[in-house]
């Protein structure tokens, strides 16, 4: 398939961050736009053509982003999110605003004493909601869980007095033992709106009121803290199933092997690409893991793993998660038990499938790898060997064993520390704790000679900086006035597309120059062209334009433009 367009957009999420108010705003505005209600019949379709082509990973020529995004959002205006099925005009999200509008205002118009009282008892719950956040903050836990429950009852005191007006003024019939009418009385009304704010308070008790009780005393107990976690393992382990761990490849044997050799793909999801590899049940299995910033196709990783598949009859195995490990350090760190479970997984089926024994296997992980060979360990009882090269210390140095490599996760566990110097100002990321049966210290473990730092991969910011692929775009904005709004823009090369990254969200000028450092998720080789983006979501009389006077891209690790 020849396209420009990638297939690694997720349409199942919207296209903003979900995570702030104008992310969200602008996906409900766009879902809801009413103009949608006006499109043919021939537009929606084409629409749920080009959604459903892209999620089966068949791109028409020419599609755009922009144009894929597009008909994301008139497909979910129109068509039923399960069924697919394209839905009656007055039930569709476009539909939503001018269909609401008519009823609240027919409810507005021959019933104004309803949204006098709907709107009077939304603010009064929203001013108490806020009111009493503020006032909670310094107070324990459990009175902040009460805020609810507090605000809807702000909302019956509210309310039910408004719609009772009438009554409050004229007073409600009252009648004797035998039911005859006495007349009108404005006290009884008073004591039975007052009964009836009890009584709708009361109902909000069992589901507003009782719960908050019981998930305070629940939290304090070691019985849903364990649950919370094991259910946080399992929806981690999920993840990474789909996307942390691209896939593992094998080299096998010393007969015949060139250094050029390609490893097979092995799937733990799928053993028949195990049984059609070269992977020899009978041999001893050695897997190697990466660490953060780097991939399975590192030098180190392919010359290590080829050598011992010269020097030894093994399986050398190589498992590639670099989708988990080139972003910030910190998920990196979290996946660390992701991708430990992964490996564990797979380490089952080899038993599980092949009767392969968990005594013939040797993990070899650097840096972070080092604590997911741990990980796997902990999972997989019985695993003859780990081998820790310079294990990552930030967020692992003296935790407790559950957390980091440590000598119960596996029979032998042997630790080489080459980089343990502090973190500041040596900016030294390994451990120099003991975490095997033998730790080994050459130099120290501080510094090796010829071993030279590179300032511009060392991670100082461990949040902040990354290596993976970084380029600095410098733009000149050309355009007839000024005008807010973000700019993004996404890299075409010859090895692949980047995603939209975004350049400068202000108040842009024209004949201004706007310069931004981006790191993309794989390596887009040569740069082909360079996608400039405004998104302009507002309506704007003034009719403004904007454009790219000039783009220059400059690639991080050479300097080359």
């Amino acid at each position: 398939m020849s396209s420009d367009l990638s297939l690694n957009i997720d349409i199942k999420e919207p296209r903003w961050d979900q995570g702030t108010f104008m992310g969200r705003a602008k996906h409900f505005f766009t879902v809801t736009d009413p103009r949608n209600v006006f499109l043919s019949s021939e537009v929606l379709e084409d629409s749920r053509r080009i959604v459903e082509n892209y999620r089966v990973g068949i791109v028409s020529p020419g599609l755009t982003e922009d144009e894929l995004w597009r008909a994301k959002y008139v497909y979910d205006s129109a068509f039923h999110p399960d069924t697919g099925e394209k839905m009656i005009l007055v039930g569709r999200m476009s539909a939503q605003v001018p269909m609401n509008m008519t009823i609240t205002g027919c409810m507005l118009t021959f019933y104004s004493q309803l949204g006098v009282a709907y709107a009077s008892a939304t603010t009064g719950a929203v001013v108490t909601a806020l009111g009493l956040k503020s006032l909670t903050k310094h107070l324990p836990a459990i009175m902040g869980r009460f805020v609810p429950f507090a605000a809807v009852a702000a909302a019956n005191c509210i309310n039910i007095p408004f719609m009772r007006q009438r009554e409050l003024k004229y007073g409600i019939p009252v009648t004797d033992e035998d039911g005859k009418r006495l007349g009108e009385s404005t006290s009884a009304a008073q004591q039975a709106i007052v009964q009836v704010i009890v009584s709708r308070i009361g109902m909000a008790v069992p589901a507003m009121a009782i719960p908050p009780v019981i998930m305070n005393a629940l939290e304090k107990r070691a019985f849903l803290k364990d649950r919370l976690q094991t259910a946080a393992m399992l929806s981690r382990q999920h993840f990474c199933r789909i996307s942390s761990c691209e896939h593992i490849a094998s080299w096998s044997g010393r007969e015949g092997l060139g250094l050029n050799a390609t490893p097979w793909e092995l799937k733990a999801t799928e053993p028949s690409t195990i049984a059609k590899s070269n992977f020899h049940p009978e041999k001893k299995t050695v897997m190697l893991i990466h660490g953060f910033l780097d991939n399975s196709k590192s030098d180190w990783v392919t010359d290590t793993c080829q050598l011992l598949v010269q020097v030894d009859d093994v399986n050398c195995i190589v498992v590639d998660w670099k989708k988990g490990g080139m972003i910030t350090f910190t998920q990196s760190a979290h996946n660390v038990r992701v991708v430990g479970a992964e490996i564990s997984y797979f380490l089952s089926v080899l038993e599980q499938d092949f009767k392969y024994c968990s005594s013939k296997v040797h993990l070899v992980g650097h840096s972070l790898g080092s604590h997911i060979a741990g990980e796997a360990g902990k999972r997989i009882p019985g695993i003859a060997r780990i081998t820790g090269l310079d294990p990552a210390e930030p967020y692992f140095q003296n935790t407790p064993a559950e957390v980091r490599l440590d000598p119960t996760d596996a029979r032998f566990v042997d630790v080489i520390h080459t980089d343990a110097s502090c973190l500041i100002p040596s900016v030294g990321l390994g451990m120099m704790q003991a975490v095997g049966h033998l730790d080994f210290y050459p130099n120290g473990g501080e510094y090796m000679p010829g071993c030279s730092k590179n300032v511009l991969s060392t991670v100082l910011d461990l949040d902040g900086i990354w290596e993976g692929w970084r380029y600095s775009v410098v733009l000149k904005l050309t355009g007839n006035r000024a005008v807010s709004g973000d700019i993004r823009v996404a890299l075409y090369g010859t090895e692949g597309n980047s995603r939209q990254h975004q350049l400068v969200k202000a108040l842009l000028k024209p004949r201004d120059v706007y310069s931004q450092v981006i790191d993309v998720e794989a390596d887009p080789g040569e740069i082909l062209k360079v996608k400039f983006i405004w998104e302009n979501s507002f309506i704007n009389p003034f009719l403004p334009k904007l454009g790219a006077e000039s783009i220059t891209i400059t690639r991080g690790r050479d300097g080359k433009e």
